[in-house]
């Protein structure tokens, strides 16, 4: 069994920037090998339309995991974040950034193995060159981010494990609001609350990621050392 992701090439003239993400993802998964990550086994260029033959994950989204146990124990939180950190640790460490790690961008295997997914925003991190593109989901974006500062990459795939880590203990978003300049502002603040029941340890490693300024932001090695995750 393959999933097969199907880029109509009409849609991709007709809408700007489409062609170089097209491209950028399949360059991107051509050159990751990694447990937890999908794998790309296959392009084909067809008359109309491009198809990414992907590894099918039979255990779906992530995102309709979370709602349908409403928040998932820190014991399996704990197994699903070291396999994401893992990940990110690997990309980073081959020069990529991806730029919008969420729940609906994670699959599960048929024996609950995250797998990444959905490269179109990923970007090459270069030493000494800075990124200033938006993009991804707003929840997710880092501060530096959505404030339209130049950043140098890994660090906002940082925050937005901090957040994914956050919605699968609490089973909600830290940052929700409808109105977006209300959530955006909460975002620049780094302004949200643990629910109660969370331990002492998970509250002090979402603490250390959320952090506002990306410098004093925990890097993936102290994720990684940290007390909650062993």
């Amino acid at each position: 069994k393959v999933a097969i992701k199907i880029l109509e090439k009409s849609a991709i003239r007709k809408t700007s920037g489409t062609a170089e993400r097209v491209l950028r993802e399949i360059l991107v998964l051509a050159h990751l090998s990694h447990p937890n990550i999908s794998r790309l086994l296959q392009v084909v260029d067809g008359a109309s339309a491009i198809f990414l033959i992907l590894e099918y994950e039979a255990g779906g989204e992530l995102f309709d995991y979370i709602i349908k146990e409403k928040k998932v124990g820190e014991d399996i939180a704990r197994r699903f974040f070291r396999q994401m950190v893992a990940a990110v640790q690997y990309c980073h460490s081959r020069g990529v950034v991806h730029r919008d790690l969420k729940p609906e961008n994670l699959l599960m295997d048929d024996q609950g193995n995250i797998k990444i997914i959905d490269y179109g925003f990923a970007n090459v991190m270069r030493e000494g060159s800075l990124l200033d593109t938006f993009c991804g989901s707003a929840a997710y974006a880092a501060p530096e981010m959505i404030s339209g500062k130049k950043y140098a990459g890994g660090e906002v795939d940082i925050w937005s494990l901090g957040i994914i880590l956050f919605v699968l203990v609490a089973g909600h978003l830290p940052f929700d609001d409808r109105n977006m300049s209300r959530m955006f502002a909460a975002i620049m603040m780094g302004k949200f609350k643990f629910p109660d029941e969370m331990s002492t340890e998970c509250k002090d490693l979402i603490s250390q990621i959320l952090k506002v300024n990306p410098k004093e932001r925990a890097t993936l090695v102290a994720i990684r050392d940290h007390p909650w995750m062993n």
